[in-house]
């Protein structure tokens, strides 16, 4: 998804309508459509996660209600992508998780995990009781 969502019908999950997109924004740093602004009144707009939208018969089917949509905060987009702090408030409204991508590690960094996790040693076979090893999984 991403600017030919511009001007779509957005409707909630019973179908009505919640407004018509007028924007979509990225992440900082994103490639891909996450949010889009919706004009859900004569001058009221609402940010609207993309990410569970769906294609419904020309319209986006979201998965939040109408009233839901109408209540998020105001955050304020630079560009067409939303900063971190703005994108926390959305998803914390939305209930939805942050994932964040880990920065990039290199095959030379070394990661120091504590002591236990580096020594850890999985059980075996013959840890287990012995009511296990008389019934081989066929």
């Amino acid at each position: 998804m991403s600017e030919e969502l511009i001007g779509k019908q957005v409707v909630d999950p019973h179908g009505y309508r919640v407004g018509k997109i007028r924007a979509v924004f990225d992440r900082e740093g994103g490639e891909k459509a996450c949010w889009a602004l919706v004009r859900t009144g004569l001058i009221r707009r609402s940010f609207v996660p993309l990410q569970d939208a769906q294609d419904d018969d020309g319209r986006v089917r979201i998965v939040y209600e109408k009233e839901h949509v109408k209540g998020v905060p105001k955050v304020k987009a630079r560009g067409r992508t939303l900063s971190d702090e703005d994108a926390n408030v959305l998803h914390r409204y939305y209930g939805l998780d942050r994932v964040i991508a880990p920065s990039g590690i290199d095959e030379e960094d070394d990661i120091d995990l504590p002591r236990e996790t580096r020594e850890a040693k999985p059980p075996d076979l013959s840890e287990l009781p012995p009511a296990y090893e008389r019934h081989p999984i066929p």
